[in-house]
């Protein structure tokens, strides 16, 4: 399972199993190369617009501004101190989701609500997250996930609880990536 969260109470059921994977299909390429080889000059603007999206496709995803990080960030936070369940789900990506890992992120998208929001904060990919969303995971059935975009930061959120008698803390992270200009966090897929 690929779900981009992680308790600090106890290990995540599903923590660790994240992908990110990008697939490119060009059908012209074979008769590109056929045009190549016998001298048909015809070949020039398909090969050219397979080039351009191959270095479309390899250029690293444009990192959001800040001012779009800071409004995500602010929104979150005010989502779950008011223990918004529709914007809190209204920021999940669900386009091709798992319906099994939807049902998880939505009970834990909501987990916060009564705590104390201590830190929150969007910060980069390490190089072992980045690794870990090429290699993809598995969902509970075993079934092959991936996250439907790609991640491009975490979002870690520090919370606590105090009441008479008990004292909580803990930490989640959310990965975050871009769609059509906002920010989103992705519920994994099943590979196809």
């Amino acid at each position: 399972m690929s779900p981009a969260v992680v308790v600090v109470v106890g290990k995540s059921l599903v923590a660790g199993d994240v992908t990110a994977v990008s697939t490119l299909s060009y059908r012209g390429l074979g008769t590109t190369i056929s045009g190549m080889v016998t001298g048909n000059t015809t070949w020039l603007i398909p090969a050219g617009l397979f080039l351009i999206s191959v270095i479309m496709l390899a250029t690293p995803a444009i990192a959001a501004t800040p001012v779009q990080e800071k409004a995500f960030v602010d929104g979150f936070k005010k989502a779950v101190e008011r223990k918004d369940t529709k914007a809190l789900k209204a920021l999940l990506y669900t386009r091709d989701a798992d319906p099994t890992v939807l049902e998880f992120f939505n009970m834990m998208i909501i987990a916060d609500f009564g705590s104390t929001i201590k830190s929150i904060k969007l910060v980069d990919l390490t190089a072992e997250e980045n690794k870990q969303m090429e290699m993809g995971g598995k969902n509970i059935q075993g079934k092959p996930m991936k996250m439907p975009l790609k991640p491009i930061k975490s979002l870690l959120i520090t919370t606590g609880f105090k009441s008479a008698d008990l004292t909580t803390s803990g930490t989640s992270q959310w990965y975050v990536a871009e769609y059509e200009g906002k920010l989103v966090i992705p519920v994994p897929a099943l590979v196809k």
